[in-house]
């Protein structure tokens, strides 16, 4: 319908080649085409103009200036895998975690058995030297080599522990 009113308007345009002026003369009345029938024509020239630029403008923006995608340097699957291997890693741990506190029960297990087994020595230690003691104190009662040799057991037996004492007290000083 559009393009039938352009044409319409096209071959009515007074043309001074345009043999047949009768066609221009059987326009109705409502249709007057004095002197402004240019600037309608250069009107319509700029609407036209100015649409199709902005119709370009359009295209142009919606194609070549679209706002393209934020491309990120790792994908979402290697990010799954990383925290695959994150998870398997933690287990392994753990189970590294567990295996050294059952080995720390066990060295405080083993270090509390040797230290009881040192106090059952030093006891068995001291009973033997009592025994000592009792049998020298029945040989030789009354005698005076008994309580020399009293003596010199004790202070054998002292030894290791004055030692120790004189060690500290240097030490404290």
């Amino acid at each position: 319908m559009m393009l039938q009113r352009l044409l319409f308007w096209f071959l009515l345009l007074p043309c001074p080649s345009s043999p047949n002026l009768n066609l221009v003369l059987s326009l109705p009345d409502h249709f007057c085409l004095g002197p402004n029938v240019i600037k309608v024509l250069w009107k319509f020239l700029i609407l036209t103009a100015s649409l199709g630029t902005c119709a370009f403008l359009i295209y142009f923006w919606r194609t070549v200036l679209t706002v393209k995608p934020r491309q990120y340097e790792v994908t979402l699957d290697q990010i799954k895998k990383k925290i695959d291997d994150f998870k398997k890693e933690n287990r392994n741990l753990e189970k590294n975690l567990a295996s050294w506190e059952e080995k720390i029960r066990e060295a405080k297990k083993q270090a509390e058995t040797k230290r009881e087994h040192k106090v059952s020595l030093a006891e068995v230690h001291k009973l033997k030297q009592n025994q000592v003691l009792r049998s020298w104190h029945k040989r030789s009662k009354g005698n005076s080599s008994f309580t020399e040799s009293k003596k010199f057991l004790e202070d054998k037996c002292n030894a290791p522990s004055s030692q120790k004492t004189a060690k500290e007290a240097e030490l404290n000083c």
